[in-house]
């Protein structure tokens, strides 16, 4: 059987949940699912309907437990928002999926070669440029701050790594999940426009979306509402600050938001209830989302058809009859 990666489908975990509809043994399946971790949210879109669970506690000395409205890193599940904010960008003609890596790079960026094909755009979205998981550089700022290993590495240092890395093969000729590749993906189209990535994602996929508690840095609101990661042991652990790497990892949501992005994906605009979202935002982003979930590259790995994020997943049935949705925060 022949895999597929897309512009959006390779960071989504795809499982399948025997969910008939939302109130069906939802607590029954969840709670088996989740019984390693301290608590979670989990929103799910059914047809017409959207609904948000919460299981646990927030931490383990609390009895508070988590809702839609608790805020959780949401890891590698950030990748697919670059990938439909480069989807819309291409749309834009601001950028090709075609478009050289090195084209993109601050000016003096040295990048090593592997024979005469060029890193593209959607080598980088799909995970096939070669490039490592992380940069070798990150390493000297990670090692000063071991509980928040990528808060101290810089846009400059994500671009100056690229000289110490020693491609072994052309891009295109394998898939590897690569961090470090989704950092410069994410990093290089913001350059292109002007804008930082953070804000960039803003204005053109969060706020049309109306999702308003989906962030890197916290507002005030949402940290009083961050529930914190655990360990193998459910100890608590602290909070990590990606910078540089943010376009790869760095999102913070809730489970309500996530079923917005949710509906955009499924292409339900109608039920986002969203005021403020025009005719001509709605008609970018759904073009955006189908961009973004068409296959583009084909998987040279066996059953390798999606990435686990950090601490969260979601799963999209798309070509379904009643196209249901789940998010697990946790």
């Amino acid at each position: 059987m022949k895999h597929y990666f897309s512009l959006l489908l390779t960071t989504i975990l795809f499982f399948i949940l025997p969910i008939t509809s939302p109130a069906v043994d939802i607590e029954e399946i969840v709670r088996s699912a989740v019984e390693p971790f301290v608590g979670c949210t989990v929103g799910i879109v059914f047809g017409d309907d959207v609904k948000t669970f919460g299981f646990g506690h927030c931490t383990v000395d609390s009895d508070t437990v988590p809702d839609g409205e608790s805020v959780f890193e949401i890891g590698s599940i950030t990748k697919v928002f670059t990938g439909v904010l480069l989807a819309e960008m291409i749309l834009q003609n601001e950028v090709s999926p075609d478009d050289s890596l090195s084209a993109l790079l601050p000016v003096g960026t040295v990048l090593p070669e592997y024979g005469s094909k060029k890193i593209t755009l959607r080598d980088l979205a799909t995970h096939r440029s070669g490039l490592p998981r992380l940069s070798s550089k990150m390493w000297d700022t990670a090692n000063k701050t071991p509980t928040d290993p990528y808060s101290l590495f810089t846009r400059e240092m994500l671009f100056q790594s690229l000289s110490d890395w020693k491609p072994a093969s052309a891009p295109d000729e394998r898939h590897e999940y690569s961090n470090f590749g989704f950092a410069l993906l994410g990093n290089v189209i913001a350059n292109r426009v002007g804008i930082p990535y953070e804000k960039l994602l803003q204005q053109r996929i969060l706020e049309p979306l109306g999702m308003r508690d989906t962030m890197t840095n916290l507002n005030e609101s949402m940290k009083l509402r961050l529930v914190p990661g655990h360990d193998a042991g459910k100890k608590r652990c602290d909070n990590w600050n990606l910078a540089a790497y943010n376009p790869a990892g760095g999102l913070r949501s809730t489970a309500n938001d996530m079923n917005r992005f949710a509906l955009a994906a499924l292409g339900r605009f109608d039920l986002l209830k969203n005021e403020n979202l025009s005719a001509e935002q709605q008609s970018r982003l759904e073009k955006a989302f189908e961009l973004a979930m068409k296959p583009i590259a084909e998987a040279n790995a066996p059953n390798k058809v999606g990435s686990v994020g950090f601490t969260s997943q979601q799963t999209i049935f798309r070509g379904t009859t009643v196209k249901p949705a789940v998010t697990f925060l946790y």
